[in-house]
């Protein structure tokens, strides 16, 4: 899971205490809420692979993923049907679907980092938040690896490069965030969630 770094509000005080605004309680809840919503995605992208287990990753395909670029974003889909063509293409979806789940992780963590390191007006977060779903186009990403497995399983890795990543996300801000600053989206940031990603990702399949 992502390491999510928890916000503190830091409140300016004079001689007397004084309650906190009606705002600022609304402004907490839109943070938490974004925080909380970037777990789910994660929760919901690690358990996305359901056939076969887990546990099933054929060794080729563990060393695939190993000896990837550590800054590059992988997709793994997996598929048995009744033809090797219908299997190669399902299998190719899933992989672009789980790209774009971890794009949309990544973009999330990049806006929450921004909102916490640069203790930005949270209303951010509930733009961010109540955006109409963004199309992740990810057809810059090319397959590194694909085989089918003894058990009829029919195997797909694709990657899609740190740079593609980059534009794809730059590409997208705008809808993202409107009127989001590039700082938002710097390339520091990015190295950062991708890291992040891409640990959780290797930790969380045992790669």
């Amino acid at each position: 899971m992502f390491t999510i770094i928890a916000l503190v509000l830091l409140l300016t005080v004079s001689c007397g205490s004084r309650p906190q605004a009606p705002e600022d309680r609304y402004d907490d809840e839109i943070i938490k809420k974004l925080e909380t919503s970037i777990d789910d995605q994660a929760t919901a992208y690690y358990g996305l692979l359901e056939e076969p287990a887990l546990d099933g990753f054929p060794e080729y395909i563990r060393n695939t993923v190993r000896n990837a670029p550590g800054n590059a974003i992988l997709g793994i889909g997996t598929a048995r049907r009744l033809t090797l063509p219908m299997s190669r293409s399902i299998a190719t979806i899933k992989a672009m679907e789980d790209i774009t789940r971890q794009l949309e992780i990544i973009a999330r963590d990049m806006v929450t980092d921004y909102i916490t390191t640069s203790r930005a007006d949270p209303q951010i977060a509930f733009a961010f938040l109540n955006r109409s779903n963004t199309t992740w186009d990810v057809r810059s990403s090319s397959v590194i690896d694909e085989a089918m497995a003894d058990d009829g399983y029919y195997w797909v890795v694709i990657m899609l490069s740190q740079n593609n990543v980059a534009r794809i996300i730059e590409l997208n801000a705008d809808s993202l965030v409107p009127g989001s600053s590039a700082a938002m989206w710097s390339s520091m940031r990015l190295d950062a969630a991708l890291e992040r990603n891409n640990l959780a990702f290797r930790a969380q399949h045992g790669f």
